[in-house]
This record gives C-alpha cells, structure tokens and sequence, in this order.
C-alpha cells in the first residue's frame, strides 16, 4: 500500500490540511491534530465541563463541517503557535491561539463569514 497524501486537522471537524510529512506522538496522537475546537452557542460552565470531561464531549456541541457546512470555503492552519484562517488561499486572521483576546477575534470572524455566507445561499 502506497500513502499518496498526509493530512491532519488542526481544528476539530472543520478543515483538513496537506502536509508533506506529520509527527506521530506516542499515546497522543498525530501533532497538532484537533488541537482546537469551536463550541456551538455554549455558556462558559457547560464549555469548563466539555473541557474537564471527555466523556461528555458530542460532536453536536461543536462547529462542524456537517452542521454548518459554509465553512467549506475556509482552511485552518497551525504553524508556530499561530492558527491561520484562509478562505481559498486568502489569509484572513492569524492569532495566537493561546491568547483569549485573539480567540475570540477569530470567533468573531468567523460567525461574521457564516452569517454572510448563509446569506448568499438563501
């Protein structure tokens, strides 16, 4: 069996990035895959227990690409602490993901696109 393409998702369940080779880390996983994610309309204690506890974690309280399909115009990239949102290969925020001011400017951005995007569709 030939491995043709690596990919790895560095927010969960929303965009899939290319890369020519990816670092497996033992008990863990493919490094920086699902290392983010965007809950749905969630109130800061329910988001402390999706946080704490894993057991509670549906992939219904999280931004998908199944239930807001508009973001398949955009990508997500993680490269040295910085979380890159593209539409096509236009970048259009990067932050420091680390950073609470900077997550929820790129949360903002993104509700703004997908309103905008619902909007053309409708």
């Amino acid at each position: 069996m030939l491995i043709e393409n690596l990919f790895y998702c560095p927010v969960k369940s929303i965009s899939f990035t290319e890369s020519k080779s990816l670092q497996v880390l033992k008990n863990k996983g493919i490094e920086n895959d699902r290392v983010f994610a965007f809950v749905q309309n969630q109130d800061k204690n329910k988001i402390e227990i999706l946080i704490k506890d894993p057991q509670s974690r549906k992939l219904n309280n999280f931004v998908t690409l199944k239930n807001t399909p508009e973001l398949n115009k955009f990508n997500f990239t993680f490269i040295k602490n910085k979380l890159i949102l593209r539409k096509r290969t236009k970048e259009i925020i990067s932050i420091n993901p680390y950073s609470k001011d900077e997550q929820n400017l790129i949360s903002e951005k993104i509700s703004n696109y997908i309103t905008k995007e619902k909007k053309l569709i409708s």
